[in-house]
């Protein structure tokens, strides 16, 4: 109804810690040559989150993928896109300082929900 727009982030992170997470997805490895690999990992992405439950025909979906420090991209693309409410999976950590969770509530400029996924 109200012609909301959905922006999917994905911060493309170092290592492969992420891969042994279920259903996760990591970025492609060649960053310098996005012709590769990332137009069909683009394609899957969007599938994937599309699949969890198709927004209404007036909602726009968007993907926008980035790189460096997970909570100050989510952040800055917050803020850069003047974002209503940032939602967000939690592990359920805020003990260390350089916590993606936690730079996200401070510093993304709009109300952030946490959705907890469960302990690392």
């Amino acid at each position: 109804r109200a012609g909301a727009t959905v922006i999917a982030i994905h911060v493309a992170a170092r290592g492969d810690h992420y891969r042994e997470e279920p259903g996760s997805l990591p970025a492609p490895r060649y960053v310098d040559q996005p012709q590769h690999e990332w137009p069909n990992w683009a394609s899957e992405f969007m599938n994937r989150m599309l699949a969890l439950g198709a927004p209404p025909s007036s909602v726009s979906f968007k993907l926008v993928v980035t790189g460096g420090q997970a909570g100050s991209e989510v952040a800055h693309v917050s803020r850069e896109r003047e974002a209503d409410l940032v939602v967000m999976a939690w592990h359920g950590r805020w003990d260390t300082p350089q916590s993606a969770t936690k730079v996200v509530v401070r510093t993304a400029g709009c109300p952030v929900l946490l959705i907890y996924s469960g302990a690392e």
